[in-house]
């Protein structure tokens, strides 16, 4: 078990926060600090593939969980990141909102599923700032497309590095972490800036899930097919001591064919935190949604939080790229 500690920033008004590390140089790493994060690219999904089977029987896919081994990893310290300024506005209207009294919980120890699939991410875009990030596969993680890139014309602007932190409790990371080597938004963020297509996939240069595991994701068919779902959004807000997690449970009240809305509580620093169903069956803890924006949004928007839901192609496209990320 690893101790450190940090030293919190301002809040920006997307809702992330600046943040100081104090951590050694991770594998592959110089003295300078960690390399630079390159974009990943898409490709077809070869026929037959597991994203293709896990659709097959139509109306829903489903993505599961996996256990991990629940032991201290032995990767490396990640590296440091620099103090950062206020963060760029890349969240759109609204910063994610505690909409009436505050229900969040937090959670600690972090060392039990699903809380240590889930990770705070840091990464540096001039300044450094935070999101949350969590586990699908051994060296995968999803979160929100504006903790990878800030939309632009060219669709180019890539955050500088990363690191993730999984099951992190406030001055204490239990299994290390990982730095990021690649990420991947759709061109409908990075180049539009549009709302549903507020997602990230990023690949880690350790396989850090092997020893604390990965949630699940699916998707269901209808545009209000994720009305009354009972979920939790879990992660890592800024209003709360830095580093600790926090859950909500509750239930999605709206969704349409791209986004899904709720009113449970959230912060700065949650974006990218699953929105997901604790126990689905066979799929184990199973995220529907990606977090992404608080009150200020169109339509059901106007008065919930608000994420990315995962669609049939968000189902297909997240599937093949964790799949060209194959450790093995």
């Amino acid at each position: 078990m690893r101790s450190r500690s940090s030293v919190v920033g301002s809040l920006a008004v997307a809702g992330l926060l600046a943040a100081l590390l104090a951590a050694g140089p991770a594998v592959g790493q110089t003295d300078d600090g960690p390399a630079p994060i390159t974009p990943l690219t898409v490709q077809a999904i070869p026929e037959g593939s597991g994203a293709e089977a896990a659709v097959a029987a139509g109306g829903g896919g489903v993505w599961r969980a996996s256990a991990g081994t629940g032991e201290e990893a032995t990767v490396p310290p990640a590296a440091a990141l620099p103090e950062g300024t206020t963060a760029p506005g890349q969240n759109g209207p609204g910063a994610e909102s505690v909409i009436g009294a505050d229900g969040r919980v937090r959670i600690t120890p972090t060392t039990s599923a699903p809380s240590s699939r889930i990770g705070q991410l840091e990464f540096t875009q001039g300044g450094g700032f935070i999101c949350t990030g969590w586990l699908i596969d051994p060296n995968t993680i999803l979160s929100s497309g504006h903790c990878a890139y800030q939309p632009t014309a060219t669709g180019d602007a890539i955050v500088e590095s990363a690191v993730f932190s999984p099951g992190r409790d406030g001055g204490v990371d239990p299994f290390g972490g990982c730095n990021v080597l690649q990420a991947y938004s759709p061109e409908g963020w990075r180049v539009d800036g549009k709302f549903a297509a507020d997602w990230s996939l990023m690949h880690l240069d350790c396989a850090i899930g092997d020893t604390v595991g990965w949630l699940g994701y699916f998707w269901k068919a209808g545009a209000d097919g994720l009305k009354g779902l009972k979920v939790r959004v879990e992660g890592y807000p800024g209003d709360k001591p830095f580093g600790t997690q926090w859950k909500m449970n509750g239930t999605i009240s709206a969704s349409n064919k791209n986004m899904a809305y709720y009113t449970m509580d959230t912060f700065g620093g949650q974006s990218g935190s699953p929105v997901f169903v604790p126990n689905r069956g066979t799929c184990g803890p199973c995220g529907a949604a990606i977090h992404s924006y608080g009150v200020g949004l169109p339509g059901p928007g106007a008065t919930r939080n608000a994420g990315p839901r995962i669609t049939k192609s968000k189902f297909m496209l997240i599937s093949d790229l964790a799949d060209d990320n194959d450790p093995t």
